[in-house]
């Protein structure tokens, strides 16, 4: 059932979902507080979207990821969440809860990690937007589940990325450093995965392109694009290790940015301590900017490499204007006359110089 919390902009869902209540909260004070058990979740991994075809069938795709998240966390033993933030629905589009119900099992054994799905309506998405055009606010969106997350890390990520085995037996050992932050190269896959297909022959297809890639390219010292070469190991011990405390302290790296907001791996009180992402009507480099704003904290940068790999599920890309563009292009990776309109707000450019403005406020706000 829905419920309209009065006085509150915020819907609480009441979904039975894995063959129990999995969503229990409404409002902004309700959602954050510890109960649930939160004291076993180890990790909860956020992701937001809503039932709509703009970038493909994403509801398949986020149907993938959620089933492998659960099946990989039950093999593994990862205690988790999977928090998943609705924005902004269409008028006349089902609810998000209502499709995915029909790939989510009702009574797996043994249970499955629960799903929590908050629905941020059309009358709070007027009130920040703007006098921009955008119908969904992507980090808002991530601000709203992450702040929600009961477990003691929180990974932020994608509906459409999927995992292998590795990511998980890495969070099985609980020994991610508190005062980091994770980070993971994106590999694109243009593998079609069928979410009604059995979830152990997808995890079979996973496992074995995690097996074909080719050599993972790394750097003695971390750039914008190629990681430290110091993180090699971190996936199978699930930690830096001691020994490697003192070659780089991630300030010493240039930031990983690729695909930032596919996988940022966190401590849960971290990402209130910094704020989380910027809440500006924008969608573009927030993901970055946020890596900044960590460094500035003093967070030590921690890059998962091989055999950690992160698949992203291809889909087309629009523009402004409903126009299909290449992930290049959203990518920046061409030339701004290849590419056509995307939103970017006035003064959240990604430069060296902007960054450094985040990191300095980061810095100076821990210190007051």
């Amino acid at each position: 059932k829905v419920v309209v919390m009065s006085g509150s902009l915020w819907r609480t869902l009441t979904l039975l979902l894995l063959g129990s209540q999995v969503f229990r909260c409404g409002g902004k004070e309700e959602c954050s507080g510890s109960q649930g058990g939160s004291a076993d979740l180890y990790v909860s991994f956020v992701m937001v979207g809503r039932a709509d075809d703009l970038r493909g069938d994403y509801v398949s795709r986020l149907a993938n990821s959620i089933q492998l998240i659960q099946k990989y966390s039950l093999l593994h033993h990862v205690e988790s969440e999977i928090v998943v933030v609705e924005w902004n629905p269409f008028q006349g589009q089902p609810a998000l809860s209502a499709v995915l119900r029909q790939f989510v099992p009702t009574s797996p054994a043994p249970p499955a990690p629960p799903i929590r799905i908050i629905t941020v309506p059309n009358s709070f998405h007027r009130k920040v937007q703007g006098d921009t055009n955008q119908t969904f606010f992507e980090f808002m969106a991530k601000n709203v589940g992450a702040r929600r997350a009961r477990g003691e890390f929180v990974l932020v990520s994608n509906g459409d990325v999927v995992f292998n085995q590795h990511v998980f037996r890495a969070l099985s050992k609980k020994l991610l450093d508190r005062d980091a932050y994770f980070r993971i190269p994106r590999v694109e896959t243009s593998a079609v995965f069928d979410p009604r297909e059995d979830v152990m022959r997808r995890i079979e297809l996973v496992e074995s392109m995690s097996t074909s890639l080719t050599e993972e390219p790394l750097c003695d010292v971390g750039q914008t694009f190629c990681p430290g070469r110091y993180n090699v190991g971190v996936c199978e011990r699930g930690f830096l290790g001691s020994e490697r405390h003192d070659i780089h302290f991630g300030n010493a790296d240039e930031l990983y940015m690729p695909a930032a907001g596919d996988f940022f791996l966190i401590h849960r009180s971290n990402f209130h301590l910094l704020g989380g992402y910027h809440s500006i009507p924008s969608t573009t480099h927030l993901d970055s900017l946020l890596l900044c704003k960590a460094s500035g904290a003093g967070l030590r940068q921690i890059v998962l490499t091989r055999p950690c790999v992160m698949f992203h599920q291809k889909h087309p890309v629009k523009d402004l204007d409903g126009i299909e563009v290449s992930d290049a292009c959203v990518d920046d990776k061409m030339d701004n006359k290849d590419c056509r309109r995307r939103f970017l707000l006035p003064g959240w450019e990604l430069t060296e110089e902007r960054c450094a403005e985040i990191e300095q406020e980061a810095r100076s706000k821990l210190a007051e």
